[in-house]
């Protein structure tokens, strides 16, 4: 009879356990939205039920094209004048309103699939001490240039479309590094703010950033940096210029 109460209670207390760790591990997803919130009034309601994620930041960048998305999970912050001078690079100035260790910035154009979500979560947690990126867009950034056709072991970058890390990275960033691409950024308007991270995590960190292969859902792609016929030169022209720095 003692005996089996006392395995009752050690699987109460393993339970409750298991429980409170499964509550206490939330990532925190971060958003911008400039010209295309039609994207969020797809992507939010979904991500808004991944059971990781238990906060949503839409920063958005410009009052004409301000929704008020209403979510649970969904909060909207008004960022209008570091978009003026930043652009997409104003969302490594966003930290403060992130509560989670664990982060995932992701484009407004696309949404990942809640297994690529748990898979690079599940990666990140599982090697915990290294400071490095994880996600879904390998590219290589280097003195040669910028490219795009990349094998899943010659990449050396990985794009913020949709990348996952500790937000104690985003800040370190921002403390040692920042400065040194701050200048190209505000001349082009936050193109290349992603590859500036990556050589953040090779130079500083002596880190590679990883590649975590899953699924990316598609929503419209035109009106962004991309769209720009002069995007790739200027990527790689940024690589060439700082791929040591």
């Amino acid at each position: 009879m003692y005996i089996v109460l006392i395995l009752l209670v050690l699987m109460l207390l393993f339970f409750n356990k298991k429980d409170n760790f499964e509550d206490n591990n939330k990532i925190s997803v971060l958003i911008l939205s400039y010209n295309r919130p039609y994207n969020l009034k797809k992507s939010l309601p979904i991500l808004n039920k991944y059971k990781l994620i238990d906060e949503i930041i839409v920063l958005h960048g410009h009052p004409k094209y301000y929704k008020n998305f209403k979510y649970n999970k969904v909060k909207n912050i008004k960022d209008y004048e570091n978009n003026k001078i930043y652009g997409g690079a104003r969302r490594w100035m966003s930290m403060q309103y992130l509560k989670n260790d664990i982060i995932m910035i992701l484009d407004d154009d696309l949404y990942p699939s809640q297994k690529l979500v748990n898979d690079s979560y599940n990666l990140l947690m599982k090697n915990y001490n290294k400071n490095t990126i994880y996600g879904n867009f390998n590219r290589s950034c280097n003195k040669n240039g910028y490219f795009n056709k990349v094998t899943d072991k010659n990449y050396d970058s990985i794009l913020t479309g949709q990348v996952m890390c500790k937000k104690k990275i985003i800040e370190d960033y921002m403390r040692n590094y920042f400065h040194k691409h701050e200048k190209w950024l505000i001349d082009n308007h936050g193109n290349c703010e992603d590859l500036g991270l990556n050589f953040f995590i090779r130079n500083f960190y002596k880190e590679k950033p990883v590649y975590v292969e899953g699924k990316i859902n598609w929503l419209d792609k035109t009106k962004g940096y991309s769209s720009n016929p002069e995007h790739y030169k200027i990527r790689s022209n940024f690589c060439k210029k700082y791929h040591n720095v």
